[in-house]
């Protein structure tokens, strides 16, 4: 029987409206917008307790999470600065080595929040392939449509 945990799990998965989460590894997360409160008590209830943030602006829910790292960049045909993306990538990982719960989100996590999960799926041992294959089953077709962001986590 599941417990209490796995059902609040299951229900927000199952929910449509609001913020739009969901898990291709264990402990890491990607999301759409944090918008309004209930996406915080959503976020909260899945036991997230730290956001890399990848939009264009700081959240004004970001005082609600242990940590809260902000690093926009944007989704164009070139990568951000690798040297800050490989440390945001090994801060998420680090976290997960902890046993944390990490979110990586931007406005729809398609491309950006995508590339970052990828990337510390890597540095986890994932393989590129299946990367790529576990994001774009958890967050649609869309996911990495940016085929810059797609071929940087093909060569890991």
């Amino acid at each position: 029987m599941a417990n209490l945990f796995d059902k609040i799990r299951m229900y927000f998965k199952q929910r449509s409206e609001g913020i739009s989460v969901n898990s291709p590894y264990n402990n890491l997360f990607i999301s759409s917008a944090i918008r309004t409160r209930d996406d915080v008590i959503k976020l909260k209830l899945l036991g997230i307790a730290h956001v890399i943030d990848l939009s264009g602006e700081i959240d004004k829910y970001a005082d609600n999470f242990i940590s809260y790292l902000y690093f926009p960049f944007k989704d164009e045909e070139d990568l951000p600065n690798m040297d800050l993306l490989r440390c945001v990538a090994l801060y998420g990982y680090d976290l997960l080595i902890k046993k944390e719960i990490v979110l990586c989100h931007w406005t729809m996590g398609l491309n950006r929040g995508s590339l970052l999960a990828g990337y510390i799926m890597g540095f986890c041992g994932v393989n590129p392939k299946e990367t790529i294959q576990r994001i774009r089953n958890v967050r649609g077709s869309l996911a990495l449509s940016n085929k810059t962001f797609e071929k940087f986590l093909m060569e890991l």
